[in-house]
C-alpha cells in the first residue's frame, strides 16, 4: 500500500480552526500522516529586497503557528489515528522542536536543506523515521549525498521538482528508478504538480510515499495553494493508492467470475435449429448463433463435429459438452456423504425438478431472481408439492428488485422499500408451499450491500428490529450474508459497505445478527483488508447460523474448486453443525458438472 502524506504546510494561514480542518480533510480521505512546517520567524530572513524575498517573507509571517499550536494540533490528529511529521530548516528550529517534546512521527527535510549535512546528521541522530526531498538536486549529488549520510535503515528519500507548482514536463520521474537502487532506503515522491495525478505514475515506478500539500481551496492566494489538493482530489488519490497493489494485480492475468459472467450474459454460443435425435452427428449448419452464451461456441463445437449425440437435442436448445461427454454420476455414497454433513445445493425453479433427479439428499436452497419470484405462481407450486416432501428448504432472496435497483427492505428510499418488501412477502408465501411442513425457522439469507444511512450503528439497530419483528410474525429467520469488499451488481464492480469488514464484526456482536457466512467472501474481504481470513472466521463463527461454502482467492476470485484457492483443507469448515450450501460458481451448468465434481472434491478429503 502507497502511504499518503498531506502536508499543512503554510495552508492553515495561522488559523488553528483551518488547521483542524485540513486534518480533518486527511483522516476523512484515509491519508497516512500529516507534515508541518516550522520556521522561527525572528531574523530567518534578513535580507527580504528582492522581490521573492519579499513575497516569502509576508507568506511566513502570515502563516505561522507557534510550537504550543503545533503540539495541541499534532495530540488533534493523533486522535484521529494519523501520523504527524514536521520539517524544519535550522538547526536552531529543530533543537526548539526537541525542547517542545512533541511526540512526532517523523522529522522531514526540506529540499532546500538535502545538502545541510549538519541538519541530516542531528536529525538521522533521533532515531526517528527521517524523510528527505531532493528537489533541485541532481541524481549525482542526490546520490553522493545519501552515500555520505550512510543510513542504515529509518530513511525515506521523496524524488522532488521543487517548482510551486510543477508543470507537466518538470518532473523527471525515472528518477525514482534509479533512486529504488540505493540500499537502506525507501523512496516516494513529494508532489507540487498542478495536476495530482501525476503521483500515480511515481506509484507505478515505485513510490512507497507519496506527500502533498492539502488545502482547502487550491485557488485561493497561498502560495500553495497550486500546488496542492483540495478534500475531493485527496479521495480519489488515497482510493488508487491505497489499493494500488490490487489494481497492479497478476501478471498471470487470471480471469475474475464477473468476467465470467459478463462473457456468458454478453457472449452468444450455439442454439439448435430443430430437434436432434441421440446418436446423430452434427455440422454447423444446424446451429444458430444466439446469446447469451450458455452452451459450446463456435470454435469450441468443432472438436465434437463428428461424434454422436449422447442424448436428444431440442429445437432452440444450446449444445453444450454433456451431449457429447457422460457425465459423472453420483452414487448413494456421495449421498449419504452430503447429508451426513448437512450440505446442501442450490436450485432454481426451473431446474429444481432436474437436480432431484440426480441429487438424492435433504438440503436444497432456492437461489431466486426478481423475474423467479414476479413470475412463480403458487398454484402450480401447490401442485408440485409431492416434489417437496422430505426435503429442508433455505431461500436466498434476489440481489434485485429490478434491473437497476438492489434489493433492500431497509432502504430510505421509499420505491425500494416497498418493491423489497413486496419481494419479501412472495417468497414467504412460496415458503409457506416449499415448506409447509418445516419444523425450525426458515432461512432466508438477503445480500445487504448497502447502507444509505451513512451511519451503521443506525442501520444496524434498525436490521435487528426488523430480523426480530419478521421472525415474530412469520417462521423466517431472516440472515444478512456476509459479502466481498468488492461485488459484481449490474455487470460491474461495486464497493460494498456493509458485512464485508472487521468494523461490520464488531456490529454484528453489538447487536448479536445471526448472518449466513460465505466462506468465499470471507476470505475476499480479509484479503481487501490485508487481513488474515481465519482471525475473522473465529469471531464470526458465534454468529454463523447459516453457511455458503466454496473456495476463492485475492479480492474477486470467488468460488473456485475446492483447492484452487485459499480455503485449504475444507474438512474443519465441513464438520460444522450448520447447514452448508455449496456455492460453486457455474455449478448447474452441463447437467450440474460443477456441483458432482464439488462433491467428488469434498470426499477425497476424508
Amino acid at each position: 500500500m502507497v502511504k499518503v502524506i498531506a502536508e499543512i504546510g503554510i495552508n492553515h494561514k495561522s488559523d488553528e480552526a483551518i488547521a483542524k480542518e485540513l486534518i480533518d480533510y486527511a483522516h476523512i480521505s484515509e491519508c497516512w500522516a500529516i507534515k508541518f512546517q516550522y520556521r522561527k520567524l525572528e531574523g530567518f530572513y534578513i535580507n527580504t529586497q528582492e522581490i521573492g524575498d519579499e513575497l516569502i517573507n509576508e507568506q511566513l509571517k502570515n502563516s505561522y503557528l507557534n510550537l504550543k499550536q503545533i503540539k495541541a494540533l499534532t495530540n488533534y490528529a493523533k486522535n484521529k489515528n494519523l501520523k504527524v511529521g514536521i520539517s524544519f530548516f535550522t538547526i536552531e528550529d529543530f533543537n526548539e522542536i526537541l525542547k517542545s517534546k512533541i511526540n512526532f512521527d517523523f522529522y522531514k527535510i526540506p529540499s532546500a536543506e538535502f545538502s545541510n549535512t549538519e541538519l541530516v546528521l542531528k536529525a538521522k541522530a533521533e532515531n526517528k523515521t527521517l524523510i528527505l526531498s531532493t528537489g533541485g538536486h541532481s541524481l549525482v549529488e542526490v546520490k553522493n549525498k545519501i552515500k555520505s549520510y550512510n543510513f542504515k535503515n529509518n530513511a525515506i528519500l521523496l524524488h522532488c521538482t521543487s517548482n510551486y507548482p510543477a508543470e507537466i514536463g518538470s518532473q523527471n520521474l525515472e528518477a525514482i528508478k534509479e533512486l529504488k537502487k540505493i540500499k537502506n532506503i525507501k523512496v516516494g515522491y513529494s508532489s507540487h504538480d498542478i495536476d495530482y495525478e501525476v503521483v500515480f505514475l511515481a506509484a507505478s515506478l515505485g513510490a512507497e510515499f507519496i506527500e502533498r500539500h492539502i488545502t482547502l481551496n487550491k485557488l485561493g492566494s497561498g502560495l500553495d495553494d497550486s500546488s496542492s489538493s483540495e478534500l475531493s482530489e485527496f479521495v480519489r488519490m488515497n482510493k488508487i493508492l491505497k489499493n494500488y497493489k490490487l489494481i497492479l494485480g497478476n501478471s498471470k492475468k487470471p480471469v475474475n467470475q464477473g468476467e465470467v459472467l459478463n462473457l456468458q450474459n454478453l457472449g452468444t454460443a450455439l442454439y439448435s435449429k430443430r430437434k436432434i435425435h441421440r446418436n446423430s452427428t452434427v455440422n454447423l449448419d444446424d446451429f444458430i448463433i444466439k446469446a447469451p452464451r450458455k452452451g459450446l461456441t463456435q470454435d469450441q463445437i468443432k472438436k465434437y463435429i463428428s461424434k454422436p449425440l449422447l442424448k436428444d437435442l431440442e429445437a432452440d436448445e444450446p449444445i453444450t459438452k454433456s451431449h457429447f461427454v457422460k457425465n459423472k454420476k453420483l452414487n448413494s455414497k456421495d449421498f449419504d456423504f452430503l447429508d451426513l454433513h448437512n450440505i446442501s445445493i442450490p436450485i432454481r425453479f426451473h431446474d429444481m425438478e432436474d437436480i432431484f433427479q440426480e441429487f438424492k439428499i435433504r438440503n436444497y436452497e432456492f437461489h431466486l431472481s426478481y423475474k423467479d419470484v414476479s413470475n412463480i405462481s403458487l398454484s402450480m407450486l401447490k401442485k408440485k408439492h409431492g416434489l417437496f416432501e422430505n426435503k429442508i428448504f433455505s431461500y436466498h432472496l434476489p440481489d434485485y428488485i429490478n434491473s437497476h435497483q438492489l434489493f433492500d427492505p431497509l432502504s430510505k428510499d421509499t420505491f425500494i422499500s416497498k418493491e423489497s418488501i413486496k419481494i419479501l412477502n412472495k417468497v414467504i408465501k412460496i415458503s409457506e408451499v416449499a415448506s409447509k411442513d418445516a419444523k425450525n425457522p426458515i432461512i432466508f439469507v438477503s445480500s445487504l450491500s448497502q447502507n444509505d444511512y451513512f451511519d451503521k450503528d443506525l442501520f444496524f439497530s434498525k436490521l435487528k428490529i426488523f430480523i426480530d419483528e419478521l421472525h415474530e410474525k412469520s417462521n423466517i429467520l431472516f440472515l444478512p450474508q456476509w459479502l466481498p469488499k468488492k461485488a459484481w451488481y449490474f455487470g460491474g464492480t461495486y464497493d460494498i459497505n456493509l458485512f464485508s469488514t472487521n468494523e461490520d464484526i464488531d456490529y454484528i456482536k453489538k447487536y448479536n445478527i445471526q448472518i449466513c457466512l460465505d466462506i468465499a467472501h470471507l476470505i475476499m474481504s480479509a484479503n481487501a483488508a490485508s487481513d488474515d481470513w481465519k482471525l475473522w472466521l473465529k469471531k464470526l463463527m458465534p454468529f454463523s447460523k447459516h453457511i455458503h461454502v466454496s473456495d476463492s482467492y485475492g479480492i474477486d476470485g470467488e468460488g473456485v474448486e475446492f483447492g484452487k484457492g485459499e480455503l485449504g483443507n475444507p474438512k474443519k469448515i465441513m464438520s460444522l453443525n450448520q447447514v452448508k450450501v455449496l456455492e460453486i460458481w457455474q455449478g448447474h451448468l452441463n447437467q450440474f458438472e460443477g456441483f458432482k465434481s464439488a462433491v467428488k472434491t469434498l470426499r477425497s478429503y476424508y
